[in-house]
């Protein structure tokens, strides 16, 4: 297979497996990635990443699915364009991620927006390397909230603690969980300061104990 360095800084590689030219608005992204990393750093107080990331982009779906199967997270699903793990984000090209059901109506953009989410994912692990104590709303919801991603304003949010912190049957009644956990996040912004946020983020523990205080 064809892995074609597109991109690299002292934080990250960018490769996929082509060696046609990439289009234009790719191009343009890749030039502001470094600005956007350190955005994204800022925000989590780091100044170093302990690993250099690679970022892999796949032009071939059944290729893509093949590999998110590999990593154990079960049967493929077609919202599923993009991932992290350890260091490694692998998303499909869009022209791929555009033919899926979930996706056919994003935009260059929105697909642009899938690679700082990832990116959110490693700059968040890097503040909090035990992520058994993230809840996952709270992953979630910076990734989508710091990619600036779309989502629903009128999403519900007032479900009951053992909704948020309970297993599959009470997930089950969340409609749309990218926009519940960013809806979520957000109502966070406008409340607390970044650094009790972040403090939520990194310890699931400290957020239901604090969790009347964050519905007053």
């Amino acid at each position: 297979m064809i892995k074609n360095c597109i991109s690299e800084t002292s934080f990250y590689s960018v490769f996929i497996d082509s060696n046609e030219k990439i289009d234009t608005e790719m191009e343009a992204f890749l030039v502001k990635l470094p600005e956007e990393l350190k955005r994204l750093m800022d925000y989590f107080g780091i100044t170093s990443i302990d690993k250099k990331i690679t970022i892999n982009i796949h032009i071939d779906l059944d290729e893509f699915k093949n590999f998110y199967e590999s990593l154990g997270h079960g049967s493929y699903k077609d919202y599923v364009v993009g991932c992290a793990l350890n260091y490694e984000i692998n998303l499909l090209d869009f022209k791929e991620y555009s033919k899926t059901q979930c996706h056919h109506n994003d935009t260059v953009e929105d697909f642009l927006k899938v690679i700082v989410h990832e990116m959110v994912h490693i700059c968040h692990q890097n503040l909090q390397p035990d992520m058994d104590k993230v809840v996952w709303f709270m992953g979630e919801g910076l990734a989508t909230y710091l990619a600036n991603q779309r989502y629903s304003l009128d999403e519900k949010i007032d479900f009951p603690k053992e909704v948020y912190f309970g297993g599959s049957e009470a997930f089950k009644q969340i409609r749309s969980p990218y926009c519940f956990a960013q809806k979520f996040v957000r109502m966070l912004v406008d409340k607390f300061p970044r650094e009790k946020v972040l403090k939520y983020a990194c310890d699931a523990e400290k957020l239901k104990e604090d969790w009347e205080i964050i519905w007053t």
